[in-house]
Order: structure tokens, then C-alpha cells, then sequence
């Protein structure tokens, strides 16, 4: 006995884990519970329960749950034991079992490869002959699953709230752990591009817009998007209101041009003016050619000029008119022959231009009487008739003219 009692001494109590799954509670193994275990010969303690545990299982029975299979009436016992770990682990509702036989049938079904769910996904999963009894009526219409790499990576995943696509909203959207799935099997690492739900609604209402071409002399149209739409109501612009744009053709042609650096008017000066992007592609809409204008320095230079008024160059034929010497031309003058000295300068005045252009040719007098040329009239001759500096020819000759009496 003194042997006993002394070994008693020695054992302590021990902490021993709950024996349901998924509890963190232990219960007590006392010296004495240690002692008769040894000397039946176990040296390992027994499978118990926390006094938490074993509280829920006391008031706890047996159950009889529908068997899994929905062509099945059958039961199967769910037992107190069960109900306790699936009450500690926080499922409230009994797991899917077959009933005994069921399970006896399901033997004489086979394993079924089936594809994963997962777009892109080569892999397969393992429809067992249990689940398959489960799923009921035959093997028609197997469900849609994950393999076990897709699932792998799914469980690891969480759903993410993404920034609207929208320039200027402040919405999100949610990137499921199944897109983002699928996003990894494709090789994207970034979430895609979409609208927020309040922006999804904006846009289901607008429907895309034909609108006339910005270009005026253009009678093409472009197209006003449903998104683009969108994106000037949620930067808080009217959409009623299409804003000016050009045409694909335009803004292709727009592209194409540039800048165009182009000599002076003035032949004889070496300078560039630059036609601008606008002006050269208003131009090329009309099909007109390069304008010619002056470069910057005659530009400035041409301001310490001033028209010059002029005489006729028939004032020696008694013309009181005048013309009026441009002060480009004068600039003209100065750039090819470097002197200021515009003296010789002669042009007719406009009312003598208007008289030569009108009787630009000569004209051949003949004898009213008898028909004979008497004398041929250039354009300057009838001028100075006009003028009065030259009497005009009597209209007959020395033969029909009458005899002066003596």
C-alpha cells in the first residue's frame, strides 16, 4: 500500500484537449483516474469531453436525418456526438449523408472525370460515387465545379472593391473571388476595367448619338458614345448638348497635317512666314492652294511705308488722273534694286486704263466719199483725242475734199 500511495504522490493531473473537433476547452485528468488506467494496462487517457461540451451533449438526442439522395425516403442516425462538433465549429444545419443503403449502392458506381468550372481551365475534378448519389436522377446534368488547384487558389482569394472605370467617379465594383479567378488563369494581373452599378444604370438609359461634323464645310457626322456620355454627366457636364468635335475623316486628315514653313510673296527677299496646323487643314478641306503672304520681318518693315499717289503717265497728254503706288510694291522695289527713288514709276491712271482697255485696238480711217484708208489710229492717238491733245481726222481724202476758193 505504501507503494501505491507513494506512485499516487507522484502523478499529477494532467490537462487533456477536448474530444471534439474544433473545440479549444480540455478537462482534467486526475492522479487517481491515471493510476486505475495504468493498472489496466492504458497508458493513454480516454477520449472526453470539456464540461462545455458535455453540458450541449446532455441536452442533446439522437436524431434521424433525411438521407441525402432525393430519390431516397430513407434516414440516417445523426448522433449526439456529431451534433456537438458541428455546434462548436458553427454549423447549425446537419451535414448531406447517404442513408446505410445508400452507401451500399453507391459502391457499384464509378469515379467521374468532369471538367473544372473555371474559363480557361484544363484541369478536372473527381465527381465521387457518393456526391453522385447525392446529386440523384442518374448522372444527368452533373453539377459545375472547381478543381482542386482552382479551388486551392479561390480560397485564398477575396472579393475586392475596384475604382469605377469612369474618369471622375467615385463609385466601385465588386471583382469577385471567381472573376479574379478567372483573371489568374489568363495571365492578367490587374483588375479589368468596368463601371460602378450607378454608372451601369446612367448608361443602360443613353443611347449613342450621330452628330454633325465641328468642320462647317464638312457634311460628315461622328458619333457621340452612350460612354462618352457618361463621362461628361458624371463630370457634370449637360448631355443634351453634344460638344464640337470633327468627323473620323477630319480628325484623320487633322493629324496628318503640320505646321508649313513658305517663302516671302516678295521674290527677291529670302525670308519664311509659317502657315499654321489650323490654316493648313482649313485649306486642304476646301482644296485651295497655299496662300502667299509676307514673312514677319517685311511685315514689320512694310509699316514704315505709306501709299504714294502718283501722276497718270499721260498727264504729257494732258491726263489730270492719278494711280496710287502700293507701299508693298514700293517694298518690292527697295528689295530688288535697293534704292527708295520711286520717279520712274509711270502707270496710267485708272479712267485712262478703263479708255485703253476698251479700245485696245487701232482704228483705220477711211474717206466717208469715196472709201479711200486715209490713216490708221493707234490706242494711245485716240487717247489724246479723248484728251484733247490731238484734233480727231477729217473723214476725207485730199481727192474728196472740196476746193478752197482763191
Amino acid at each position: 500500500m505504501k507503494n501505491v500511495g507513494s506512485l499516487m504522490m507522484g502523478l499529477k493531473e494532467k490537462k487533456v484537449p477536448c474530444r471534439i473537433s474544433g473545440c479549444s476547452n480540455s478537462w482534467m485528468w486526475t492522479g487517481e483516474e491515471q493510476l486505475k488506467a495504468m493498472t489496466s494496462g492504458n497508458l493513454e487517457p480516454p477520449q472526453r469531453m470539456c464540461e462545455r461540451c458535455f453540458e450541449i451533449f446532455r441536452d442533446m438526442d439522437d436524431r434521424e436525418i433525411k438521407c441525402a439522395n432525393p430519390d431516397c425516403e430513407n434516414t440516417w442516425k445523426y448522433n449526439r456526438i456529431a451534433q456537438v462538433a458541428d455546434q462548436i465549429n458553427g454549423r447549425t444545419d446537419p451535414p448531406r449523408r447517404l442513408c446505410i443503403s445508400c452507401q451500399t449502392e453507391g459502391t457499384g458506381y464509378s469515379p467521374i472525370e468532369l471538367p473544372c468550372k473555371i474559363s480557361g481551365c484544363e484541369n478536372k475534378w473527381i465527381w465521387t460515387p457518393m456526391d453522385q448519389m447525392v446529386h440523384g436522377h442518374g448522372h444527368d446534368n452533373p453539377p459545375s465545379k472547381m478543381c482542386d488547384s482552382c479551388y486551392g487558389i479561390f480560397k485564398s482569394l477575396k472579393d475586392l472593391e475596384i475604382d469605377c472605370k469612369v474618369r471622375g467617379c467615385n463609385g466601385k465594383w465588386l471583382w469577385t473571388r471567381i472573376s479574379q479567378l478567372e483573371s489568374h488563369l489568363k495571365g492578367r494581373k490587374t483588375p479589368p476595367r468596368k463601371l460602378c452599378n450607378s454608372c451601369s444604370e446612367i448608361i443602360n438609359s443613353l443611347e449613342d448619338k450621330v452628330v454633325n461634323c465641328r468642320v462647317e464645310e464638312c457634311n460628315n457626322t461622328w458619333v457621340w458614345t452612350r460612354f462618352s456620355q457618361l463621362e461628361a454627366a458624371v463630370l457634370g457636364h449637360d448631355i443634351n448638348t453634344a460638344p464640337q468635335r470633327m468627323c473620323p475623316d477630319c480628325s484623320t486628315l487633322y493629324s496628318q497635317v503640320s505646321d508649313i514653313k513658305h517663302s516671302c510673296r516678295i521674290p527677291e527677299c529670302k525670308g519664311i512666314w509659317t502657315e499654321k496646323r489650323g490654316s493648313v487643314f482649313a485649306r486642304k478641306i476646301n482644296n485651295q492652294a497655299a496662300p502667299k503672304r509676307l514673312c514677319d520681318e517685311c511685315y514689320h518693315e512694310l509699316e514704315n511705308y505709306s501709299d504714294l499717289e502718283l501722276p497718270c503717265k499721260y498727264k504729257k497728254f494732258g491726263c489730270t488722273g492719278s494711280w496710287i503706288l502700293k507701299k508693298e510694291t514700293q517694298l518690292r522695289v527697295f528689295k530688288k534694286s535697293g534704292e527708295k527713288d520711286f520717279g520712274d514709276q509711270t502707270r496710267a491712271c485708272i479712267s485712262c486704263e478703263k479708255f485703253l482697255r476698251e479700245n485696245s485696238g487701232s482704228i483705220e480711217i477711211a474717206c466717208r466719199e469715196c472709201g479711200d484708208f486715209i490713216i490708221s489710229l493707234s490706242a494711245e492717238d485716240n487717247l489724246r483725242i479723248k484728251l484733247g491733245t490731238r484734233e480727231k481726222p477729217e473723214a476725207l481724202c485730199e481727192k474728196c475734199r472740196p476746193e478752197k476758193s482763191t
